[in-house]
């Protein structure tokens, strides 16, 4: 699935964002401690602050609480659905127009 271009641009931003601030939280993970450090960091120090954010997962009410970025709440309110988020390997079994068939 494609992103439209303005909707990839806002992903992005949180994206970065949350996980800038989440490593800068935990002492800094892989020289990364806000958005900025995330944007230059290489792939696998990104990785490794996105996997230090999944091991805390609390850190993403705490930057919604926060928002050091000043985002709209409307933006804020879908870093509250990664809460929910399900970790492991999966084997895409089928594309749909709705959702994705997974295995794990």
């Amino acid at each position: 699935m494609l992103l439209p271009p303005e909707e990839a641009s806002l992903f992005i931003s949180l994206y970065s964002s949350l996980i800038g601030f989440a490593a800068g939280r935990l002492g800094g993970v892989a020289g990364i401690v806000d958005a900025k450090t995330f944007r230059r960091a290489s792939n696998d120090a990104r990785a490794k602050a996105r996997d230090k954010l999944l091991g805390n997962i609390a850190l993403i009410d705490d930057f919604v609480d926060e928002n050091p970025y000043q985002f709209p709440e409307r933006e804020l309110s879908n870093l509250l659905k990664l809460e929910h988020f399900i970790s492991g390997k999966f084997f895409v079994e089928r594309d749909l127009r709705d959702y994705i068939m997974a295995l794990s």
